[in-house]
């Protein structure tokens, strides 16, 4: 699992980066990926270029440094912005 600390290094990191990537963070192994940001891009699109499992897992989205709040409907997949950091929690 990721700490804390880690996390927090990893969220300034994601801020001084250029505008090109988004990360995923993946609370099961500790791992990160870098995955380079394209218009249109979604959040299983992302996952998926991350090689992170996202189903039935529960998942934050960081955007600016703010919890990005859950969709109404969740059915649709979340756009993601360039600079997200996405952290997926262990599998339930």
């Amino acid at each position: 699992m990721v700490r804390a600390k880690q996390y927090g290094r990893y969220l300034l990191r994601a801020n001084r980066q250029p505008n090109f990537r988004c990360f995923f963070i993946d609370a099961a192994n500790g791992t990160v990926a870098r995955v380079p940001w394209a218009q249109g891009m979604d959040l299983l699109g992302g996952a998926q270029a991350a090689k992170v499992q996202v189903a039935m897992r529960a998942i934050q989205v960081i955007r600016a440094g703010k919890i990005v709040p859950r969709l109404a409907k969740p059915q649709v997949s979340l756009p993601l912005e360039a600079g997200d950091v996405v952290r997926v929690g262990e599998v339930g």
